[in-house]
């Protein structure tokens, strides 16, 4: 048998948690480690309030030039890398200015 795929879902309804995230940490408010704390957290809620039994992934489109999705594992791994810090940090300065991050989950 094949791979069994999740759908996809948006949830709009943690936009502004995230960005919070994004903003503290693009302003040196926070570290990579809490940032990561942080998006565990609301993986973490969504998780035992929607699938109790399962677990499901939290990743991100950043804006609306983003064509990736990216996870958290992703992100928090890619802005300790010295040489794919900036790309991230672009992404995350993104979502702050243009308003666009998406947040989905499978």
């Amino acid at each position: 048998m094949g791979k069994e795929y999740k759908a996809v879902k948006h949830h709009p309804e943690y936009f502004f948690h995230v960005l919070a995230i994004f903003y503290d940490y693009a302003n040196l408010i926070i570290a990579e480690v809490e940032l990561k704390n942080r998006l565990d957290a609301i993986e973490s809620h969504y998780n035992m309030h929607t699938v109790p039994n399962d677990r499901e992934e939290m990743w991100f489109v950043f804006s609306n030039s983003d064509t990736s999705c990216t996870t958290i594992t992703e992100l928090v791994e890619g802005l300790l890398d010295e040489s794919q810090r900036d790309k991230y940090l672009e992404l995350i300065e993104s979502a702050i200015n243009e308003m666009k991050l998406k947040i989905y989950f499978s």
